[in-house]
């Protein structure tokens, strides 16, 4: 548990459902997938690296491909890694395809990305 760590719907509107996962290829940060609060949504992309994890200052969110700002500059810009209505979203790196999968629930059924 990392009590020091909690994203507020006030300030963290966009990260109300939080998924955290390795990745291989960047061993020195903790990547996390997050939609806002309630059943639907547009995904974000966050990182942290693994030893600042409890300092909420160090966050970074993806406003852009390969470009991160740190969070509290960053919610200011409307970027998504997948976008609209992504709900129950899970992802893992796919060795056989070589690229990131993600998996979500929509409105008309189950999708892969």
């Amino acid at each position: 548990p990392v009590s020091a760590v909690k994203f507020d719907f006030e300030n963290h509107y966009r990260l109300g459902q939080i998924y955290p996962f390795r990745n291989e290829f960047d061993k020195e940060h903790i990547y996390m997938i997050s939609i806002p609060g309630g059943r639907f949504g547009n995904l974000s992309l966050l990182r942290v690296k693994q030893e600042e994890i409890e300092d909420m200052s160090k966050y970074q969110i993806c406003v852009g491909k390969g470009k991160y700002l740190p969070l509290n500059e960053g919610l200011e810009i409307e970027y998504y890694i997948l976008s609209p209505n992504v709900s129950e979203p899970s992802i893992m790196y796919n060795h056989f395809l070589k690229k990131w999968i993600i998996t979500s629930i929509g409105e008309d059924g189950h999708y892969m990305y």
